[in-house]
């Protein structure tokens, strides 16, 4: 995280709750997280079906995470959240570590689709539980102020906006289109 006016930056992609400051903010869609693992592990321990299944599981956390031995799901029907108990014997604290741990067989981790797509689209990771998602987090793009804005900066939000509305092409790698 970096101070934008401080350090001098023009803009920064911001994932997560924006907190309150005086930048101006542009919301360019939604982090999805989906639960995976290599189709080697699921040949071995078997594919869950529904999210309390993880229970049986190995799971792959975030080690930064305080919660990280309860994952929460949406449930698709009711948008209830459905939260997990899993056992967790392995914690990485970031997202591309888990990421190999899950290609290497290691077992479950639930990653942001933009982590994965490239897996799961070469067929090493299987995206599960869908369409049982974990609660998504907004992305923005943020800059200094509403007036004076840098043509550059106004461009480059512009061009960011359109490139991930309003479906990030990640998504489609996990997904297909249109959903």
């Amino acid at each position: 995280m970096v101070d934008l006016v401080g350090e001098g930056f023009d803009l920064a992609v911001r994932i997560g709750d924006l907190q309150d400051s005086s930048l101006a903010a542009r919301r360019l869609g939604s982090i999805r997280r989906v639960a995976c693992a290599s189709p080697a592990y699921l040949r071995r321990y078997g594919v869950p079906k529904e999210p309390k299944d993880l229970a049986h599981h190995r799971g792959i956390a975030y080690s930064n995470v305080d919660d990280r031995q309860f994952w929460r799901f949406l449930n698709p029907q009711n948008e209830k959240e459905v939260t997990v108990n899993v056992h967790s014997r392995l914690h990485l604290n970031t997202g591309d570590a888990l990421r190999e741990a899950a290609l290497a067989g290691c077992g479950v981790t639930v990653l942001p689709t933009f982590i994965i797509h490239r897996s799961v689209a070469a067929g090493e990771l299987v995206p599960l539980l869908l369409p049982f998602e974990q609660p998504p987090t907004s992305m923005h793009v943020v800059y200094p102020s509403k007036r004076n804005v840098a043509a550059k900066v106004r461009a480059f939000v512009d061009f960011m906006t359109t490139k991930f509305a309003p479906q990030p092409y990640w998504d489609r790698d996990v997904f297909g289109t249109g959903r």
